[in-house]
């Protein structure tokens, strides 16, 4: 484990590879509209919590406070335009790990800030779009069509998988 968060984590320039789309909302710096930033965090928080070195912990630090400093008035943590929101795959994908990746830093380090992030109205697209505008942008295959329907049923973010005990939704 040492040898990964050594040898390559901590040897990313996060700022240029993950963070600054988000941050200058710069939709064209993302050509497959897909940069990893939740799944990224999710795992450096995990990382952080298991390790304790002192250098992961300012990395995460930093990577959770940016996250956080990007997001919208409006909750939307992303770099599409209003017009392009919640209309790919990708930024529907990319929102929900995010908020998956905060709500595990809030879940491992009792960060609040982390979890008043997640909880914002327009972070959390399955639940405040309808499922017909989610369904658009979808895969077509009808597993995943049917995969969003349930998902949207159920109320689903990705922090609705975590145990009821920990206080997610609203």
């Amino acid at each position: 484990m040492q040898a990964v968060w050594k040898g390559y984590i901590l040897k990313l320039d996060v700022d240029r590879d993950c963070l600054q789309p988000f941050v200058k909302k710069d939709s064209k710096a993302v050509p497959d509209g897909f940069v990893g930033l939740g799944t990224f965090t999710d795992s450096l928080v995990r990382f952080a919590r298991y390790a304790g070195d002192s250098s992961l912990m300012a990395l995460k630090n930093h990577v959770i406070d940016t996250t956080i400093g990007a997001q919208d008035a409006d909750g939307y943590i992303g770099f599409n335009p209003p017009a392009k929101r919640i209309r790919e795959a990708w930024d529907i994908h990319e929102l929900n790990y995010i908020v998956y990746g905060l709500t595990t830093n809030y879940l491992l380090f009792n960060h609040q800030p982390s979890l008043t992030a997640a909880r914002t109205k327009d972070c959390r697209p399955l639940n405040v779009h309808p499922i017909e505008h989610v369904l658009s942008a979808a895969p077509r295959g009808p597993f995943s069509q049917e995969c969003i329907r349930l998902l949207h049923a159920f109320n689903f973010t990705p922090a609705h998988l975590l145990p009821r005990s920990y206080p997610i939704g609203e």
